[in-house]
């Protein structure tokens, strides 16, 4: 991941619960889709997230290239009422391509990822704001990760529709390294989260966009992404998802398994 991002390099791994909750409401999480909630941990409270596995795989151009990643991981630490300071690091993934004639395979951990978490708006605003800057550091192997210091910044933005559904839209503005190590860029994303709560039973349906302004870039990646989570007890979430890619740019699906705890 971006942490919050596939190790194939196409997805974040981020949920979308439509309001932040208080302290004693259900656990509020950034997972499972790519959208990020606006809602923080409360204060004095630990919450730990993961991808439990993750599997994406993409074809085309003769080359096929496969992800596993294992324990993909975030810790939160509740600041204040409104803030949140987030670790995520993935402690396995196995990447593969395969040309026909050769392989190459390399495995490792992954990058860190520092995330700062502040909630613009009150619990009670018609639209929830927040905003979230971070750094990734390079602690992964060159061919899982580019060993260069990457950062940006997220602004999640929730609000609620007819019918109980919840909207939630998450610009996000990146500075990357170039391949080449000559500079850094800008990527730019956007995604419509749409999401659905039965009892315990939340679904989720997704549209996400993403530009990287490269030079050698092939334009933009998007894909259509769903996901469902089930609030087992107030404080422990299960869920899963998918992401199917739709352009040739974008991996072709990348599913995945995972877990949140409150503690």
């Amino acid at each position: 991941m971006r942490f919050w991002r596939a190790a194939a390099g196409c997805h974040v791994l981020l949920a979308v619960p439509l309001v932040a909750h208080g302290e004693t409401g259900p656990v509020c999480t950034d997972r499972p889709t790519r959208a990020n909630a606006v809602c923080t941990v409360p204060v004095g409270r630990v919450q730990i997230e993961a991808d439990v596995f993750s599997y994406a795989r993409d074809s085309g151009g003769g080359l096929t290239s496969e992800t596993f990643s294992v324990a993909a991981a975030v810790l939160k630490l509740g600041l204040d009422r409104r803030s949140d300071i987030e670790f995520g690091w993935t402690a396995w993934q196995d990447s593969e391509v395969d040309a026909g004639a050769s392989r190459a395979r390399v495995d490792g951990i992954g990058d860190l990822v520092l995330r700062y978490k502040r909630r613009l708006t009150s619990n009670d605003a018609a639209i929830g704001v927040s905003a979230i800057p971070y750094v990734k550091l390079p602690s992964a192997p060159s061919g899982i990760g580019n060993e260069r210091i990457e950062g940006g910044l997220i602004v999640p933005v929730s609000l609620s529709l007819p019918g109980a559904v919840g909207l939630t839209l998450g610009p996000e503005i990146d500075l990357l390294a170039e391949a080449d190590g000559s500079g850094t860029r800008v990527n730019m994303s956007n995604l419509v989260n749409l999401s659905r709560s039965f009892g315990r039973l939340t679904l989720y349906a997704e549209f996400w966009t993403a530009n990287d302004f490269a030079a050698e870039s092939d334009g933009d990646q998007c894909s259509a992404d769903v996901a469902a989570a089930w609030l087992i007890a107030p404080d422990f979430q299960v869920d899963a998802g998918a992401n199917f890619g739709l352009d040739d740019q974008t991996p072709d699906y990348q599913v995945y398994f995972g877990v949140a705890k409150r503690f």
